[in-house]
């Protein structure tokens, strides 16, 4: 199958199973509804995905793939401005996609973020483990940044990113 339609399909699936997370639980959803939803075969489904955990995991990564590659990069440094600047950017593309946070994930948003944390193992192999703030430390940082953001979003965004970005920073430095 040709790339363009992979990815055609792999879109529609990933945007069907957005609109069905405003309904109900991810737990709730069933395999045939999201091919329903989606105008696809099922046969198609398992071309791209094993389970609708996997599609949500496809939809995470797209959201915030190049964000736990730049985590990982400031694992030893305490520069403020590296920091600022990461967490700026992470506030603002969730404050950008805020229609999928707010509307979308709102019943799932615990999911999103444990599947964000459960990429610690993908990011700890690339993590030295000389000391316990070697082993522990980025996670506590990671774990604040997103503790923070989902009681902003739970409370419709009401400070302002920016509001958001220096809050977190009295922590992350620490």
């Amino acid at each position: 199958m040709n790339e363009k339609r992979t990815s055609y399909v792999t879109s529609k699936i990933e945007d069907a199973l957005l609109d069905l997370m405003r309904e109900k639980a991810i737990s709730e959803i069933t395999i045939s509804e999201l091919v329903n939803k989606a105008d696809v075969a099922r046969v198609s489904f398992y071309r791209n995905f094993t389970s609708i955990y996997e599609v949500l995991d496809n939809i995470v990564n797209n959201l915030f793939g190049n964000f736990l590659d730049r985590i990982v990069l400031l694992n030893k440094t305490n520069d403020e401005k590296e920091w600022r600047d990461f967490i700026f950017d992470y506030v603002y593309n969730i404050y950008s996609n805020r229609d999928i946070f707010q509307d979308v994930l709102s019943v799932n948003i615990s999911i999103v973020f444990s599947l964000l944390l459960d990429k610690r193992k993908l990011i700890q192999k690339k993590l030295p483990d000389d000391s316990i703030s070697d082993k522990y430390g980025l996670f506590a940082k990671l774990s604040l940044i997103n503790g923070v953001i989902i009681s902003w979003l739970e409370n419709d965004g009401d400070d302002s990113p920016e509001d958001l970005v220096n809050y977190i920073m009295n922590f992350v430095l620490i």
